[in-house]
């Protein structure tokens, strides 16, 4: 898909997005707003200035919509205090990357990962460490001594803790490569949609904060 027809469908659907300033290393959320004459306008949600976004200054772009993730990076022409936290405008990416799977899988940092416990059949219950999440599944390994056997498909309940965030789900096998097993999160598929629990979403996007705090630091 060409990079003014990602921007303009994003306006149009007033798509929420997540923006990095590599520079100041803030981040924050937003919503397409306005993209013409090669410039891009996002109404942000929440509180920043004209001193975090300086013009010229790199951001991320990290957005979700049509079941797949559009990541690019570009520079800001300009902010405006002309809503509660502000306009930014940033000029038109030469290039717009995009994941087609339902969400990107975010890296976990084993000094800030979350409590992750599997049971089998309600009884048996392992903790074993967190590689890698997404809103459809989570990538977890164990210890070399103690990997269980468990074919795909099987079925797990997964409970996830992170600081205040908390959820279950009901898992599923999908993968295994050696003590690592790639776990699908059943719970999240309506239909032929990918709506994941409010709770889930708020754990992920913590950890993705963390995550990119730390790549652009």
């Amino acid at each position: 898909m060409e990079v003014e027809t990602v921007l303009q469908t994003a306006c149009k659907q007033k798509a929420s997005v997540m923006i990095v300033c590599v520079d100041s290393q803030k981040i924050c959320q937003g919503r397409f707003k306005h993209f013409a004459n090669g410039l891009l306008s996002v109404e942000l949600l929440e509180s920043a200035s004209e001193r975090v976004f300086k013009p010229l200054s790199q951001c991320v772009f990290i957005s979700r919509w049509e079941h797949s993730a559009w990541v690019f990076l570009t520079l800001v022409n300009d902010f405006y205090e002309d809503t509660q936290f502000g306009t930014l405008v940033v000029y038109e990416p030469h290039q717009v990357a995009f994941e087609r799977r339902s969400a990107v899988r975010v890296p976990i940092y084993r000094d800030q990962a979350p409590l992750v416990r599997l049971r089998r059949n309600g009884k048996e219950i392992w903790t074993p460490q967190a590689i890698d999440i997404s809103l459809t599944g989570i990538l977890v390994q164990f210890p070399a001594s103690e990997v269980p056997e468990m074919r795909v498909d099987t079925p797990l309940r997964v409970e996830l803790k992170f600081e205040e965030a908390e959820v279950n789900l009901t898992g599923q096998v999908r993968r295994r490569d050696g003590p690592r097993y790639g776990i699908f999160f059943s719970d999240v598929l309506k239909g032929e949609s990918i709506e994941p629990p409010d709770a889930l979403v708020k754990l992920v996007r913590k950890l993705e904060r963390i995550w990119l705090h730390r790549r652009a630091g």
